[in-house]
């Protein structure tokens, strides 16, 4: 089965917009593989996107957290962390890693290691990204670069 990984900006100016384009994307590779996964790390915005639209288009989902669910949850709003549970409540996740500390560089370096192992093992990266500079270690440009290392297909 062909394996999508969706990554994206936690904070979106056109969610509307956004949220029609993924589902573009997905149809389009659905037309071209047929069944596909999606995956994600199921964090606040982008990423919470790509599987309402995989779910609405009844595609196989994948979850991974990077870390434990109640650490995880700390870097939710109130409003995302409603439709976070909401979404794991009816699916099954994993874990992908286990948070030593919550000093901001281990919860960098957790997102990091997650995100480039999912980008390993999937066919594709489906990134919702504003091409802006990068802002660190883990985050929407430094997977897109590890996935264009990869030679992953990339859509953007």
């Amino acid at each position: 089965m062909y394996k999508v990984f969706g990554i994206g900006h936690r904070f979106l100016e056109n969610e509307n917009q956004v949220r029609e384009n993924i589902s573009t994307s997905l149809d389009y590779l659905i037309s071209i593989h047929g069944e596909i996964e999606c995956i994600s790390n199921l964090a606040c915005g982008a990423d919470t996107l790509f599987i309402q639209e995989a779910i609405n288009k009844k595609c196989k989902i994948q979850l991974i957290l990077p870390f434990q669910i109640n650490e995880y949850e700390k870097d939710f709003d109130n409003e995302s962390l409603i439709l976070f549970r909401s979404i794991i409540a009816k699916h099954a996740y994993s874990i992908h890693g286990d948070l030593k500390s919550s000093d901001d560089n281990d919860r960098v370096l957790a997102y990091q290691t997650v995100g480039r192992s999912k980008i390993e093992e999937s066919d594709a990266v489906l990134a919702i990204w504003d091409g802006e500079i990068g802002k660190g270690l883990g985050g929407t440009k430094d997977l897109i670069d590890y996935a264009i290392l990869k030679e992953k297909d990339l859509h953007w």
